[in-house]
């Protein structure tokens, strides 16, 4: 099953629940994190169905309970990265902007300050690496990545913070 089936099933998942739960919220199915056994046990606590009484609502063949790993997996992956890549783009406008500056103010800059902007886009560099690994390797591998890019995203957090100060 590809990545693009795994999140069109959580989708009509969402949406049959929606349909027998109304005041189901999106913050619901964030908590879910593409779950289906979180999903089910969130609609027990709010609605005090039985879990058996769901499952035979929702998922009465099995069809996404035997998924339920790869739909967590490939939706907490995806969101993860995305957001991430969405966080590295505005850092990267923010790290060009400061370039910029320092290109501009020339002389009249520290050159400790300089040292902190190409400590900064050498972590940017790594930081945009791992994510690109993450992506060609799939949700499969994300949990052999995710420690490196971890690392590479904290580094990048604090040579930003450096710099501001």
């Amino acid at each position: 099953m590809n990545q693009d089936q795994i999140k069109g099933n959580w989708e009509q998942l969402k949406g049959m629940a929606k349909q027998s739960w109304g005041r189901l919220t999106d913050d619901d199915f964030t908590k879910a994190e593409g779950s289906v056994d979180k999903l089910f046990g969130i609609i027990h606590e709010k609605f005090g169905e039985s879990k058996e009484s769901i499952r035979a609502k929702l998922d009465p063949q099995g069809q996404y309970s035997q998924n339920k790993s790869s739909i967590s997996r490939s939706e907490h992956t995806e969101d993860a990265v995305g957001r991430m890549e969405t966080q590295l783009a505005h850092w990267g406008a923010t790290l060009d902007g400061l370039i910029h500056k320092a290109e501009k103010a020339g002389s009249g800059v520290k050159a400790d300050y300089h040292k902190r902007l190409d400590d900064l886009k050498l972590k940017y560099q790594a930081a945009q690496k791992k994510i690109s690994d993450v992506r060609a390797a799939g949700h499969e591998k994300w949990e052999t990545f995710r420690a490196d890019l971890e690392v590479a995203w904290k580094d990048l957090e604090a040579a930003f913070k450096k710099l501001a100060n």
